[in-house]
């Protein structure tokens, strides 16, 4: 990062702490407001402070649940900064189409992990705006039928396109199935 950019992130927090009228709660995390919080996200990501700022960002699209941009970045915040479950619930109600690629996977990984195993594939083939994991779903849809003993499984693994990113490991699945 360029210094000056950091010094004028650090001058924007700065000035947005002097604007805080004596004696008032100067805690972005009790009181989200529009430009202390999203002031309070940015410096604690520059700090490294992954958890912080994914609180912040959060405690904003809480405020502002129609502000895609702020949801983005408090899923994207979220995942960074490991906290699943945060993330998962600030993408609860949300439409399909408004998720990213991380959240859209981070997403089918919990419904695997709940036994949605249809509701996941569902999400995979779910394309939108250059967000494809088409790629992804035979495989998830093969070991689906695997575990149900369905004999598809196999031909299912088929469907994986050529030169998709799982495809070198379709031996490897054929394998374990």
């Amino acid at each position: 990062m360029v210094p000056t950019t950091r010094t004028c992130s650090l001058a924007l927090i700065a000035a947005a702490l002097a604007a805080t009228p004596a004696g008032a709660k100067r805690s972005v995390l009790e009181e989200p407001t529009g430009p202390a919080t999203y002031v309070g996200a940015r410096a604690a990501a520059l700090e490294g402070d992954l958890r912080r700022s994914a609180l912040l960002y959060a405690a904003l699209a809480a405020r502002e649940p129609g502000n895609p941009v702020i949801v983005g970045q408090a899923i994207s915040s979220a995942i960074a900064s490991g906290d699943l479950p945060l993330a998962l619930r600030t993408m609860r109600g949300r439409p399909l189409a408004q998720l990213d690629v991380d959240a859209r996977l981070l997403l089918t990984a919990d419904l695997l992990r709940r036994g949605k195993e249809r509701e996941a594939i569902a999400v995979l083939r779910n394309q939108r705006d250059g967000v494809d994991l088409l790629f992804l779903a035979p495989v998830v849809e093969a070991w689906r039928q695997a575990d149900q003993r369905d004999d598809r499984a196999y031909a299912t693994l088929s469907e994986v396109p050529a030169g998709s990113a799982v495809a070198p490991y379709l031996a490897e699945h054929r394998a374990l199935i």
